[in-house]
């Protein structure tokens, strides 16, 4: 336990409908209400089916869903404060290790170990998009780390080793190469307000110009860090968590701030490393560590103050 939080390690962040925060950890689920801390774990009092989360989302209609390592997808029922599981044993689920979420108008997309997957929000079943085969040029690795939809409704697709996208007309996979010769492991992606993909990569942060279908490795900041998680504010800032080296937040002029650990001082980050970065409805960035529990900052003030979530009250 970490400041109330099922566990300290908080891998993925999501705001429902009703303004509550959802915290996935590795050992749970927490939902906090801006005063208080409830957690939702499956050995102990809820229908949860597995405790270490890895992803959520919100589909079209507002529901959220949370993707579990070992123990499929499940979908919360606010009536019941309780979770409907959907897994390879009681639905078309093909797998139960479940890396990444995301969600459209129509359709919850699945990022899994063996492939990309989707449910339909409408017939309720479930679709394999693709999975990973040893000549397949489609698909880069079967295992999916992260997806992201842009606002144009694209849909990219980041894995062990390298990236692609979705041609939804044709409904296969497009590989994008990054300019490496090995290509790494795709961490994290977020879209600016250009309508530019930025990539957190095992090896750095990337900028690709869709236009120009091009890729800039950006090292001039952030060297050669192995990125875990992207957000681009409402004010178009970029933030970037690290594995090892804090959280940095960069402005459109390449200007930028970075927040580390300090012994010395006890409103200081947490750790060095970030799994994940969410803003709320009220612009407040929430950030999830790993064995640091999360902390949220207030973009808008001059100085910023990182705070724990046990100090929230």
């Amino acid at each position: 336990m970490d400041d109330g939080l099922a566990n300290k390690s908080v891998r993925a962040i999501m705001q429902d409908k009703q303004g509550y925060l959802w915290f996935g950890t590795e050992q749970g689920l927490s939902r906090f209400d801006g005063l208080n801390l409830t957690n939702y774990q499956a050995d102990r009092n809820s229908s949860l089916s597995g405790n270490y989360i890895t992803a959520l989302t919100l589909d079209s209609q507002g529901n959220l869903w949370i993707g579990t390592s070992e123990h499929g997808l499940n979908k919360y029922l606010p009536a019941q404060d309780a979770f409907e599981s959907l897994n390879s044993s009681n639905s078309q689920l093909s797998s139960n290790l479940i890396n990444a979420l995301t969600a459209d108008n129509q359709s919850i997309w699945i990022g899994t170990n063996q492939g990309l997957e989707s449910y339909d929000l409408k017939t309720q079943t479930f679709s394999i998009i693709k999975t990973y085969q040893a000549d397949n040029k489609e698909l880069p690795h079967a295992q999916i780390t992260t997806l992201l939809i842009t606002r144009e409704n694209k849909l990219w697709v980041g894995t062990k080793k390298g990236l692609a996208f979705l041609d939804r007309q044709k409904q296969h996979l497009v590989r994008i190469n990054l300019p490496e010769k090995i290509q790494p492991r795709v961490q994290s992606l977020a879209e600016d307000n250009q309508g530019n993909l930025w990539v957190g990569t095992s090896q750095g942060l990337y900028f690709y110009h869709d236009k120009n279908k091009k890729f800039i490795k950006q090292d001039k900041i952030i060297t050669n860090q192995f990125i875990l998680a992207l957000l681009v504010d409402n004010s178009g800032n970029l933030w970037v968590g690290t594995l090892a080296d804090g959280v940095y937040k960069i402005d459109a002029k390449n200007n930028y701030s970075h927040y580390v650990n300090d012994s010395a001082d006890d409103k200081s980050l947490g750790g060095t490393g970030l799994l994940s970065i969410f803003q709320d409805l009220s612009g407040t960035i929430w950030m999830g560590t790993y064995e640091a529990g999360v902390h949220w900052v207030d973009p808008t003030v001059l100085s910023m103050v990182l705070m724990t979530i046990a100090s929230v009250q």
